[in-house]
């Protein structure tokens, strides 16, 4: 029904009467619509980042991060209509909805983190904690400029965030033919 209708146009009745509930048992699941809002992000983030983790590259934190970021390009691709209302809706949260979003990114700053910190990842006196917010806030203009097209093209956002966060790296080494 977001989708459909927007967030705004969209009330907690309906969206209860749509799910076969009363009104009641969606309050007791979720204090408000963005609350439920975020648990749709969410969901859809935790999803993405979990199948990723499954086949995330041996080696390379650089392309482990960007592995990360393309499947969560790559999901929101899926339903753009919804994405832009997720991400809009839940990029200044209120009530509920503002405490578990800071939690979730603070989690994926955790990940990020952790990426950044393997032996050698950096570039040299590059700190862990900054690059994850580097990396983050590249992330998020590549996903605001992606879903601001009429059709996001993951290939091309996941591009402009490894042109973004190369210098945090140390440089892939490079092979040579024999």
């Amino acid at each position: 029904m977001f989708e459909e209708r927007g967030f705004e146009a969209t009330t907690m009745r309906e969206l209860a009467r749509a799910s076969g509930v009363a009104v009641g048992t969606v309050f007791v699941h979720f204090s408000d619509k963005g609350a439920l809002l975020s648990a749709t992000l969410h969901d859809q983030v935790e999803r993405a980042l979990v199948r990723a983790a499954q086949t995330l590259p041996p080696r390379g934190a650089r392309e482990q991060v960007l592995h990360l970021l393309g499947a969560l390009f790559k999901s929101y691709a899926k339903r753009p209509v919804l994405s832009r209302v997720l991400v809009k809706e839940l990029l200044f949260p209120t009530g509920a909805a503002r405490a578990e979003a800071r939690d979730k990114v603070s989690d994926f700053l955790a990940q990020l983190r952790a990426l950044c910190s393997a032996p050698g990842a950096l570039a040299p006196r590059a700190d862990p904690g900054a690059a994850a917010e580097a990396i983050f806030a590249a992330y998020l203009a590549a996903l605001v400029d992606g879903l601001g097209r009429d059709r996001p093209r993951p290939a091309e956002q996941l591009a402009l965030v490894d042109r973004l966060i190369e210098p945090w790296f140390q440089p892939r080494s490079r092979r040579r033919s024999s």
